[in-house]
């Protein structure tokens, strides 16, 4: 699996350069997004988020939903810095509860 966040949105909308961020703005307030990728079968999904915090509730639903037992070596991808592998949360889910090498 693999996870990607786009478009911040920022306090600063004066800036030229993030008034054309912004313009990316969803109908809802979304300015970024979390893209799932699934090497075992090669299935791509996802969400669009208002912020970066951590979905937690998303991933545990997901990964019920599809996460199979017969499965083996599972494994994630994240970036180092970014807001998923810094969240020791996120770090259980994937560890503890569904068996992931990060």
């Amino acid at each position: 699996m693999d996870f990607s966040f786009a478009g911040q949105h920022s306090k600063n909308a004066t800036n030229p350069e993030q008034m054309r961020i912004n313009d990316y703005m969803g109908i809802h307030g979304e300015t970024c997004y979390l893209l799932v990728y699934d090497h075992a079968t090669e299935r791509l999904d996802g969400v669009c988020r208002q912020s970066k915090a951590p979905p937690m509730a998303w991933l545990k639903k997901w990964l019920t939903k599809n996460v199979k037992d017969d499965v083996k070596d599972r494994y994630v991808f994240m970036d180092q810095g970014g807001e998923l592998c810094r969240s020791k949360a996120i770090r259980d889910l994937f560890e503890k509860e569904f068996g992931y090498e990060i």
